[in-house]
């Protein structure tokens, strides 16, 4: 399940801008000088209220704020991993004969008793392969390389979103979350580009 509470926002809808992360509240002087332009203006009011309600549920998804423009790189980055991740696991289970839950737990660096907060502290990380990993390179079923690489992506979408992976319907629900998440990017590069402004610069107005 979602470990951030909180409703998902409809599309088209808008709500006030309380809520979001004070690191994004800038001054307009700074929101002009990072957009390039003035921002949304009174007559883009409805477009303005969509992005943020949208904002208030991604926010919550996060583990840490998107302060700068190198954090908004970094979270499409790590929103298109998390969907290759999750396109892949479902892939290898299906091919494996096994549920996309078990195979997430065989290749997540955690141990059972691991908390959640601790599950993106790499110092919390086994060194050692679960079990099932283990079966799975003894078999045949999978190379060391693949089962590394979907550790590491495991690893790092648990590392930047507030989700568990641990069995098929926490999965669902972290596809969900990393469309909404996919969906509120896209809608914020479509609506900087029409109003003529920076992405980054257009989250501080959204954020504000």
């Amino acid at each position: 399940a979602l470990s951030a509470q909180g409703a998902r926002p409809g599309r088209g809808s808008g709500r006030g801008g309380g809520g979001s992360d004070k690191s994004l509240r800038g001054s307009s002087s700074t929101s002009k000088i990072e957009s390039g332009g003035e921002g949304i203006g009174p007559g883009g009011a409805g477009e303005l209220a969509s992005l943020r309600q949208q904002w208030g549920y991604v926010e919550m998804l996060l583990r840490r704020p998107v302060a700068t423009q190198s954090d908004l790189t970094a979270l499409s980055e790590g929103v298109r991993r998390g969907q290759h991740f999750t396109a892949t696991l479902k892939r290898d289970a299906a091919r494996l004969g096994m549920r996309r839950g078990a195979l997430s737990r065989a290749v997540l660096p955690f141990d059972e008793q691991t908390s959640t907060l601790d599950q993106a502290n790499v110092a919390a990380r086994r060194n050692a392969l679960a079990p099932e990993a283990k079966a799975l390179l003894e078999k045949g079923a999978m190379t060391s390389e693949q089962l590394s690489a979907l550790t590491a992506s495991a690893t790092a979408l648990r590392g930047f979103m507030r989700v568990k992976i641990s069995d098929d319907a926490d999965l669902d629900q972290a596809e969900s979350a990393l469309d909404d998440l996919d969906r509120f990017l896209s809608d914020l590069n479509d609506a900087a580009r029409r109003n003529g402004v920076g992405t980054f610069g257009l989250l501080q107005q959204v954020a504000s």
